[in-house]
C-alpha cells in the first residue's frame, strides 16, 4: 500500500531527527578534534624560525588526535549503521513494510545519514591530504609515506 502524502512527510521528518540526533551525539567529539588539527596545521606551515617548534614535534603532538579524530569518525559510523537499522524498523513499524520502498522516503534515508558521514570522511581526508602535503614540504616523510600509513603504524 503506498503511502499517503502526510505519511510520506511525516516518516521523512522521523529520518531527519534521527540524523539530526546522531550528529549532535558526535559533534562535540569530532568539532574539538578537527579545530586542534588545523591549529597544528597552522603552526606546522609557519614553523620558520627558531623559536618555533620543530615540524618532528608538531607531527608528534598531531599524532594522537588524529588518532583520535579517526576513532571519532568510525565511533560515528558504527552509530550510523545502528541508528540507521532502528530507524528503519521504526518506519517499518509504524507505517508497514512497505515504507522502505517508497522513492521519497529511501532517498531521504540514503541522503540524510550518507551526506552526514561522507561529510566527516572528508574532512578526514581534507586533514590528511593537507597534513601529507606540509610533511613533505617540510621534509619530515618521504612521500610513499603517507598520515595513513603511519596511523597504522600507531593502532
Amino acid at each position: 500500500m503506498a503511502l499517503t502524502s502526510a505519511e510520506r512527510v511525516q516518516a521523512i521528518s522521523i529520518i531527519q531527527k534521527a540524523h539530526e540526533d546522531l550528529l549532535a551525539r558526535h559533534k562535540d567529539k569530532i568539532e574539538p578534534l578537527n579545530g586542534k588539527l588545523l591549529h597544528l596545521e597552522t603552526e606546522l606551515g609557519n614553523s620558520t624560525d627558531a623559536s618555533s617548534p620543530t615540524p618532528d614535534r608538531i607531527f608528534e603532538n598531531a599524532r594522537p588526535v588524529f588518532r583520535d579524530f579517526l576513532l571519532a569518525v568510525v565511533d560515528c559510523m558504527n552509530d550510523h549503521d545502528n541508528t540507521s537499522k532502528k530507524t528503519k524498523a521504526e518506519l517499518a513499524q509504524q507505517f508497514g513494510k512497505d515504507v522502505l520502498k517508497d522513492k521519497d522516503v529511501g532517498k531521504a534515508l540514503g541522503k540524510s545519514f550518507h551526506d552526514g558521514i561522507i561529510g566527516l570522511g572528508k574532512d578526514l581526508e581534507q586533514r590528511k591530504q593537507s597534513w601529507d602535503s606540509l610533511q613533505l614540504r617540510k621534509g619530515i616523510n618521504p612521500p610513499r609515506l603517507g598520515l595513513f600509513d603511519r596511523l597504522g603504524q600507531i593502532m
